[in-house]
């Protein structure tokens, strides 16, 4: 990119007066304005100002970028939080899901039992059966954690 420097340029071009919009006169038009002595001192006043406001506004920007690169930081934080969360409640959900298909599958079994010996006349025997299969159950599992412990 070239660099440019800055140049003043004052125009020499005379201005022509316009005739009266409503009579179409020169005679009672105002006098030609005269720039006062104090414009070269307004306009040094008014680039300085300029200068001053260009760096109050790239302060801004700079103050404005680091606090969206703080929120961004503050955002993934929260983000990867809640996700973290979120799989926890998850797997929460999957376990007692499991646990309650698990559940289920027993009750299933249990009623598969009763069915098979229920008898009206013997109400007491049915629940002895039952406890005696859950009971086997228990111990065939425990058979199976200690097997697979001890390999």
């Amino acid at each position: 990119m070239k660099k440019m420097q800055e140049v003043q340029a004052i125009s020499q071009t005379p201005l022509q007066a316009m005739p009266c919009a409503i009579c179409l006169s020169y005679e009672h038009l105002p006098p030609q304005y005269q720039q006062p002595a104090q414009a070269p001192q307004q306009a040094s006043n008014l680039e300085q100002a300029m200068v001053n406001l260009s760096k109050v506004v790239g302060d801004f920007v700079g103050a404005q970028k680091s606090i969206n690169a703080q929120l961004s930081q503050r955002i993934d934080s929260v983000e990867s939080s809640l996700n973290k969360k979120m799989d926890e409640m998850q797997n929460d959900l999957s376990q007692k899901i499991d646990n309650l298909q698990y559940s289920i599958s027993r009750f299933s079994n249990l009623n598969t039992v009763q069915e098979k010996g229920n008898f009206p006349s013997q109400p007491y025997q049915n629940s002895k059966g039952i406890h005696e299969v859950e009971a086997q159950k228990r111990e065939s599992s425990m058979l199976k954690e200690v097997k697979g412990l001890s390999l």
